[in-house]
């Protein structure tokens, strides 16, 4: 939680945390290793249907599937975990994705200036 919020604080865009994207991630990566296939999809969709035309949910919902992706990419302590980064990364394309379909072009546009 602290490495995320660090780098909330740390974007070119600073923000403060107000959702828990990353622990419901981090509990459905958990168990998915431990064998309950898509509970990570299956979080995703959750999310999307509840939070897809908000536009400041929707943006740390990238922000968290694109730290996730990285987190377990570079994760040498649990390499276990390793294998989640691409799950991760496609997920947070289909974020993009959705927001487009989503949200209005201004908020689409804010989205996006604030993942840069």
């Amino acid at each position: 939680e602290a490495n995320f919020e660090s780098f909330l604080a740390n974007c070119v865009n600073p923000r403060e945390r107000k959702y828990t994207f990353v622990n419901d991630f981090c509990i459905a990566l958990v168990c998915e290793h431990k064998g309950d296939k898509n509970a990570i999809n299956k979080t995703y969709k959750e999310f999307i249907k509840n939070w897809k035309t908000n536009a400041e949910a929707m943006t740390e919902l990238a922000f968290s599937l694109n730290y996730l992706c990285w987190f377990c990419y570079e994760n040498t302590q649990f390499p276990q975990y390793q294998k989640f980064s691409p799950v991760f990364s496609d997920l947070y394309y289909k974020s993009i994705s959705e927001a487009e379909k989503s949200l209005t072009k201004d908020e689409y546009l804010a989205m996006m200036i604030a993942l840069d």
